[in-house]
């Protein structure tokens, strides 16, 4: 009987939480110019976009890749972040300046799967990509710039908004280079 309370409870809890948290996300936060991109990344100038894998800290394992959808997602690495492939740079395309880069991840793990996209606004969209507690320290930011022509997505994997937000669950750099 105790479980089946503890469990009713939690389920209301998560139903008047999750959409009070998308409401507050979607009203504000420095990071979103428009609440259709969470933290976009627009290529500075033309050149050569290069992924590389970091790390993070996950119990999931996530896909992540280029994409809008689950219809025109591209894969780049899987395994993420534990068990990586491939293990090295690779590289994504030539863009213009301006250009826009949609990212996506698809996330398994605990019985669970789920996908989040850089230009959605539902929550587990929201939570992957954009830092809703500023725990970064970046307005709400989750690209880190850590060079002259390098930056770091501290990513929530897409599963993130049913466990936790730390912004560590996929730490993916991103490299432009002028020539390929």
């Amino acid at each position: 009987m105790k479980k089946s309370v503890l469990a009713f409870t939690l389920f209301a809890l998560c139903l008047a939480v999750v959409p009070a948290m998308a409401q507050a996300i979607q009203v504000g936060g420095a990071c979103n110019d428009h609440w259709g991109n969470n933290c976009p990344f627009v290529m500075p100038s033309d050149g050569y976009l290069y992924l590389h894998q970091m790390g993070g800290e996950s119990a999931g394992t996530t896909t992540f890749g280029i994409g809008t959808s689950q219809d025109d997602f591209v894969p780049y690495y899987t395994g993420l972040p534990n068990d990586p492939h491939p293990t090295g740079e690779v590289l994504v395309g030539f863009f213009a300046a301006g250009t826009t880069i949609h990212f996506g991840m698809y996330t398994t793990g605990l019985g669970n799967a789920g996908w989040a996209f850089s230009v959605d606004n539902d929550v587990p969209s929201i939570v992957a990509f954009t830092d809703i507690r500023d725990l970064l320290g970046m307005g709400g930011s989750i690209i880190e710039r850590t060079g002259q022509d390098t930056w770091l997505l501290h990513l929530d994997d897409a599963l993130s908004y049913l466990y936790d937000d730390d912004n560590n669950d996929v730490l993916m750099q991103l490299r432009i280079a002028s020539t390929h």
